[in-house]
């Protein structure tokens, strides 16, 4: 896990994915409502000084962002249940 990942190939390509979803999850909310743990986790970045991130840093880095986004995903769910269970929403929906 301390290895550093390869320089080419899917690692390097999901790590920009997860990194830009990173990025949108923290400008979704304002800044005051973002909890500390909730802010972009730093990860190295590549350079001639500094190596790849390791594995074991990519890892806690993906399980990091994806616990965000199923936290966000979970309360845009409660948020449509409870649009939904209202009642006339259907109706609001269907006029607009």
């Amino acid at each position: 896990m301390k290895t550093p990942i390869q320089e080419k190939g899917n690692l390097p390509g999901f790590l920009h994915c997860a990194r830009k979803t990173d990025i949108e999850l923290s400008a979704a909310a304002p800044i005051t409502t973002i909890a500390p743990e909730e802010l972009i986790t730093p990860l190295p970045a590549p350079s001639v000084s500094a190596p790849m991130p390791s594995y074991g840093e990519v890892d806690s880095y993906f399980r990091n962002v994806m616990a965000r986004v199923q936290q966000r995903r979970a309360g845009h769910e409660a948020a449509l249940r409870m649009r939904l269970a209202t009642p006339g929403a259907k109706s609001r929906d269907a006029e607009a």
